[in-house]
């Protein structure tokens, strides 16, 4: 009869004496915390309101657009047909509408020659170049609410103390748990 045996052994180790200290970073909170924290509020309460009569279309602003897509080479049948809002300026599934759209106003039409990115999330037209006609509904742009009593209230706060003081409470959990 064979067998082996087999023990674990702890490993001598000598401590060295390591200054091993660490100190919590003092965050304190500003003014100026609570007044992003303010404005971030802001910007989420913004509504969208009919843009001024005959004003066309520029960054930033949402345009409700009758978009259509066809061949590049001119055969009639529309391959894709669309009624949706684009926000001017950010960045859409079809390249050159922020460009092509500037300046038109309500009722105009542009058409334009482009080529759809192999990430455009109709598969069938992914990758193609194609023929895009654009017809300008509806132009809105972002109304920003002021930053008053009446905020507060929409918000649920008795009045603007009210609601930096609750920002600021919140801030503070926040900066304690980091």
């Amino acid at each position: 009869l064979t067998f082996t045996v087999s023990f674990d052994t702890a490993p001598e180790v000598t401590i060295v004496d390591l200054d091993l200290s660490a100190t919590r970073p003092h965050l304190e909170l500003t003014d100026e915390m609570i007044d992003e924290a303010l404005g971030n509020l802001r910007e989420r309460a913004a509504s969208l309101a009919p843009a001024p009569e005959g004003e066309g279309i520029s960054a930033g602003t949402y345009a409700r657009c009758e978009i259509a897509l066809f061949a590049k080479d001119g055969k009639v049948r529309k391959l894709l047909e669309e009624n949706r809002y684009v926000h001017v300026g950010q960045e859409g599934a079809i390249p050159g509408l922020n460009t092509q759209l500037e300046g038109l106003t309500v009722g105009q039409e542009r058409t334009f020659v482009t080529e759809l990115a192999d990430t455009y999330p109709n598969a069938l037209l992914a990758g193609k170049e194609v023929r895009c006609r654009v017809q300008v509904a509806e132009i809105k742009s972002r109304q920003l609410p002021a930053i008053d009593e009446d905020f507060a209230k929409d918000l649920g706060m008795d009045d603007l103390a009210a609601l930096r003081a609750k920002i600021a409470e919140d801030l503070k959990q926040s900066l304690e748990a980091k």
